[in-house]
């Protein structure tokens, strides 16, 4: 994510999965394998960020670790949604639209 103000970017390494249903979930008429577009955290165990109060800018950064690429996507949803909740007396609101998704924490 990336904090709106100061620019500053956080990490969160990822693993890669296999999910072979997702090609069969996904089909459009386009011949794409989807199989491979599974991500998750470690053992699914999720992580603590730490972020700081502010707004963030989600997306996902793909790396090929054996070439110097790095390509952001931005998360678009097909729905615009908006949700919020509370957490160790900090406020977190989720927003996402077709272009983007925002986290705003108070």
């Amino acid at each position: 994510c990336k904090d709106i103000n100061t620019e500053k970017i956080t990490d969160l390494t990822l693993a890669k999965g296999n999910k072979p249903n997702l090609t069969k979930d996904y089909f459009n008429g386009d011949f794409v394998v989807y199989d491979k577009a599974w991500f998750y955290t470690t053992k699914y165990q999720g992580v603590r960020l730490g972020l700081e109060y502010g707004s963030y800018k989600l997306f996902l950064c793909i790396h090929a670790k054996k070439s110097d690429i790095s390509k952001e996507i931005a998360l678009s949803f097909a729905q615009e949604f908006e949700m919020q909740t509370e957490s160790e007396h900090k406020k977190f609101r989720l927003k996402a639209d077709k272009d983007s998704m925002e986290l705003t924490i108070e």
